[in-house]
């Protein structure tokens, strides 16, 4: 994209709207199965201790059959018609080259989504090394690589949980022994930084708090031994929705997702698997994560510009960053399941790809030492006992599931990587508050404008632009004749 924003020309604005619907992709829809199947494979992988051998991907079988108009094929030839008219229009004299810049980048990555699937599909059907190759790239184009820095640092942050902790039983002396068995934990380890930062958190959560509260309100203020099914979770959502000031979204328990998920602008819909289990806290934390942030921004950035309601190219990972913050503001520190599953994933991430230098590794490799890792930081007194087992041994295989969806989860360092964009954009967004300390309210209403990049300052510059023309044209529009 363009970086000079300061002869931006709104005159000639393209609206491309219809090019953003016809080329819009999710790719990790593809990945998803049924519920019942997807429970068989992991009672599977836990009775067999092997790695899962054939996953069931439905949409992934039907790849290249679907019997509407939106075709695969026809998306990604729409895509590439679209870029090439696009790069080819910004280079017209006196046209809006930067606001032609965004869509196209925007497009250019809906086709890599549509690469990567194409990729998991070649590689389920002839797994080689140029096949493995493409799924990598491909996944680091979208997701960005790992940063050593970032791995490190959480690696550093365990490893002082590893050295303090006292085993008490059998289990708990075992699972001590493995981890400090391997090569990563006995070595020197190189700098890492955990970005941490309390007193943003603390400030941050007073401004959460007053912004979110007619949301969080809808919440029963009930402690963590009441948890709330899927068809409770969705009435309190539903309700959390229109104390939001969002009585156009609709509430769906859909089985076709394991996980919440959030719709495009237009169809406005809030899904949730039926397996949806949750206490009030953990609701409150999902509605500021996928409400507050996931919704807002994307209803806010429709007042602007259409692209900033579905997306920039660069806006995944510094969105989900915003909705952990706010998770960790909200709950007033780190030592919540929000910073963790963050920080977890990222873990997964790292220790599947070898970024400590002892990989790669498959799904059953990498599950091995985080569920002992997750074990040990979750035992009490000392003690991991059959519940914490369970408990951790689902929580790690939630991960390996999130990191090896897409592939056969038995070839070493092939994942999809979307899983550690969560803990890059928390650190970005650490980054950008703890500038921003002495202004808290007006920064959150800037990283709220839209679904963009908040940490960049040229995109900061553009939007800001962009939102001006928009409030001015407003009031002209008001002013009487």
């Amino acid at each position: 994209m363009t970086e000079n924003v300061n002869n931006l020309n709104y005159d000639s604005e393209p609206d491309l709207r219809e090019q953003i619907k016809d080329t819009a992709f999710t790719d990790y829809t593809k990945f998803q199965s049924r519920s019942p199947i997807r429970n068989a494979e992991k009672a599977n992988f836990f009775a067999n201790q092997i790695t899962i051998e054939n996953p069931d991907y439905p949409e992934l079988d039907r790849l290249y059959d679907e019997k509407d108009d939106r075709t695969l094929t026809n998306v990604k030839h729409s895509a590439q018609k679209e870029i090439a008219k696009l790069q080819q229009e910004s280079q017209k004299p006196g046209l809006n080259s930067e606001i032609y810049g965004l869509y196209a980048d925007r497009i250019e990555g809906s086709l890599t989504k549509i690469y990567l699937v194409e990729a998991a599909e070649y590689l389920r059907k002839d797994n080689n090394e140029s096949t493995r190759r493409a799924f990598t790239v491909l996944n680091e184009r979208l997701h960005g690589p790992m940063d050593p820095e970032c791995f490190y640092g959480l690696v550093h942050e365990f490893s002082s949980t590893l050295d303090d902790f006292v085993p008490k039983n059998e289990t708990a002396k075992q699972f001590k022994s493995d981890l400090q068995s391997l090569d990563f934990f006995k070595k020197e380890q190189p700098k890492g930084e955990t970005f941490k930062d309390s007193e943003i958190i603390s400030k941050l959560g007073e401004v959460a708090r007053q912004r979110f509260g007619p949301m969080l309100d809808v919440v029963p203020d009930t402690d963590d031994s009441v948890r709330y099914d899927a068809a409770q979770s969705q009435a309190i959502l539903q309700d959390a929705l229109i104390a939001g000031g969002y009585p156009n979204w609709q509430m769906e328990i859909n089985e076709k997702f394991i996980v919440p998920d959030i719709s495009s602008i237009e169809s406005r819909t809030f899904r949730i698997p039926p397996s949806l289990n949750r206490t009030a806290a953990e609701l409150r934390r999902l509605i500021v994560h996928e409400v507050g942030t996931h919704i807002a921004r994307a209803e806010n950035g429709n007042k602007i510009e259409y692209l900033y309601a579905r997306g920039t190219a660069d806006y995944l990972p510094c969105e989900e960053g915003l909705g952990v913050i706010l998770e960790c503001a909200i709950e007033g520190n780190f030592d919540n399941p929000s910073y963790r599953r963050a920080t977890d994933r990222y873990l997964t991430a790292g220790l599947a790809l070898g970024t400590d230098g002892e990989g790669p590794r498959d799904a059953h490799e990498t599950f091995e030492i985080l569920r002992r890792m997750l074990a040990i930081r979750e035992a009490e007194n000392g003690e991991i006992t059959p519940e914490i087992l369970s408990k951790t041994r689902d929580q790690a295989y939630g991960h390996i599931e999130n990191a090896f969806r897409g592939t056969n989860f038995y070839m070493k360092g092939i994942i999809y990587s979307k899983l550690k964009v969560y803990y890059d954009g928390l650190v970005d967004n650490i980054k950008y508050f703890k500038y921003n300390v002495d202004n808290l309210e007006e920064a959150l209403d800037m990283a709220m404008l839209g679904k963009y990049n908040h940490t960049n300052i040229d995109n900061v510059k553009t939007i800001s632009l962009i939102a001006e023309r928009k409030l001015n044209e407003t009031s002209a529009s008001q002013q009487p004749d």
